[in-house]
């Protein structure tokens, strides 16, 4: 869909579309909400005042392969259900608070593959009758909480939003699981050419399913999933003093636009070439200084100060000190949270960057909210925050960002866009590194590449003021990690990558270049290496 259009659906009440009579899945969901809402009742209770049903079939296949032979190749097919009930009114109900059950939110089913209509006005029926009684008693342990507390000014929880209408074609059955298997042995099999890796796997995933969505207030949406295909390839080195160090890299793909076995064939053997270096690689020692983050250690850090620091931006009641998924930008609209050079959008109607499929492309979120962009950082300044319908003190609105799998709908980002103005040529970032600490006399900078998680222990590569040179490095891990990174970036690349990333299995994506941090403290982890292995490889050994 044109981002044009996406726009104006953004300011439409709803989208015209047909409901989907013939839908038998659409059909259950339609009779049995309106049963709930002229029936639905508890002893004196009244019933539930909002209802909304949701669901995903999700339809693929799964493929493991390594050193050329499959290990595991199964389909995917499965019909996976979400009913969420709110008791009270939209200026206070059961949601946005931890309460003593429940605290993933509403519960979910699996349900009929073949949308047989009893069953799966069956499986609502008994999901909608157990979060309704889940809901009253939350609700009422939320009140107590106010009257404990003393809150005398609470803020909505559920403010009104334009219900979209749309129903799409559901995409015939995927298939290719055979040509998709000889890409996992053709792929997996250059693995063997390089002895130093202890574990090798190559996973290839395909997804072309179809979510359905009814709520309350009359907004639905059936919406078909595009045949993605998903490439990953893993492996794991040991080090001589026994450190197992494991690396990743992974592709997204529509399936009619899928490269061939000599494209993955190529980037496997580099990567497994980058990862082999490792055996060789140096002890970590403290560091204080500039580094550099390139490609997906990028997006890591994005990942970490950026993306977690938008989610929830309206914080639970809870009895803990503060709600621990909260976003860290909840409160700090029209501040300083970036660099000046920063500026940042969220934009779900993107499917692609450069060919590379966007995993965080949707056309309303899954309060039934058509999705929008959203400028989020400009010139550094928090210019808005990523809403669903629960409101915030600075924001009323929803911006259709309210996205779950498992549990209530939180704010979640799409596709985010970091791009800076103070940009050099990706070629110069080194010498750039190597410039500033050549003023801060150094004997080295540090460049972090292929990282998985900073939160854990990862391997960098120290670059010598003196030559230049590169020398990889195992076992560091990062004395801090915290939104404040994000001010200290003094410099980026002129071109940026995209990286695939999930929040409680809702997949989101990160548009970003490579940066440089103008100081980072990175600590040698206290994690003990394992022993080397007594035997080589058998796949090596002379014969």
């Amino acid at each position: 869909m044109k981002p044009a259009l996406l726009a104006l659906l953004a300011v439409l009440p709803v989208r015209a579309a047909e409901f989907p009579a013939g839908d038998k899945c659409m059909s259950a969901m339609k009779d049995e909400m309106a049963r709930t809402l002229s029936s639905l009742r508890m002893d004196d209770f009244p019933g539930p005042y909002f209802v909304s049903y949701a669901l995903h079939m999700e339809r693929g296949c799964e493929i493991t392969a390594s050193l050329g032979s499959l290990v595991r190749s199964r389909d995917v097919m499965q019909m996976r259900g979400q009913a969420e009930v709110r008791a009270g009114s939209p200026e206070f109900d059961n949601s946005n608070f931890y309460g003593s059950s429940d605290e993933m939110g509403p519960a979910g089913f699996l349900s009929s593959l073949d949308c047989n209509y009893g069953n799966t006005r069956h499986n609502l029926w008994q999901l909608t009758d157990l979060n309704y009684k889940t809901a009253l008693e939350k609700l009422d342990q939320k009140r107590a909480f106010r009257e404990k507390r003393n809150i005398a000014d609470p803020l909505p929880d559920l403010t009104p939003a334009p219900g979209i209408l749309l129903s799409e074609p559901e995409a015939p059955a995927a298939g290719g699981r055979a040509e998709l298997e000889k890409l996992a042995r053709t792929v997996s099999a250059e693995f063997r050419k390089y002895p130093a890796l202890d574990k090798t796997m190559v996973n290839i995933a395909r997804d072309n399913g179809l979510r359905r969505y009814l709520n309350s207030e009359g907004a639905f949406y059936r919406s078909a999933a595009a045949n993605d295909v998903s490439v990953e390839f893993t492996a794991q080195v040991q080090s001589a003093d026994g450190f197992k160090i494991a690396q990743r890299m992974s592709f997204y793909y529509d399936a009619a636009s899928l490269p061939g076995a000599d494209f993955f064939r190529a980037r496997a053997g580099n990567f497994a070439a980058e990862t082999a270096a490792l055996a060789g690689s140096a002890t970590a020692a403290p560091y204080i200084g500039p580094v550099l983050f390139e490609g997906e250690a990028a997006g890591e850090l994005f990942k970490e100060t950026l993306a977690h620091s938008l989610i929830r931006p309206r914080a639970w009641w809870t009895e803990r000190e503060r709600d621990p998924e909260a976003g860290a930008f909840s409160g700090k609209l029209g501040m300083r949270v970036a660099a000046p050079s920063i500026n940042v959008t969220d934009d779900p109607s993107l499917r692609e960057w450069n060919g590379q499929l966007l995993a965080g492309h949707y056309l309303a979120d899954d309060e039934g909210v058509p999705a929008q962009r959203v400028e989020l950082i400009k010139k550094g300044k928090l210019a808005d925050l990523l809403l669903s319908r629960a409101p915030v003190r600075e924001r009323a609105a929803s911006n259709g960002h309210g996205r779950s799998r498992y549990s209530w709908a939180e704010a979640v980002p799409g596709n985010l866009i970091v791009s800076v103005s103070s940009c050099a040529p990706a070629g110069g970032m080194k010498a750039r590194l190597l410039e500033m600490c050549r003023e801060l006399e150094l004997d080295y900078g540090v460049i972090l590449r292929r990282v998985d998680d900073l939160r854990g222990v990862f391997c960098a590569y120290r670059v010598y003021v003196k030559d230049g040179r590169e020398e990889p490095v195992h076992g560091f891990q990062l004395a801090e990690l915290s939104p404040r990174a994000l001010r200290d970036i003094v410099l980026a690349s002129d071109t940026a990558g995209a990286y695939d990333y999930n929040y409680k299995g809702v997949p989101y994506s990160i548009v970003a270049p490579s940066v440089i941090v103008q100081e980072v403290e990175l600590k040698k982890t206290e994690i003990k290496p394992d022993k080397p292995h007594y035997l080589p490889n058998p796949l090596f050994q002379a014969r």
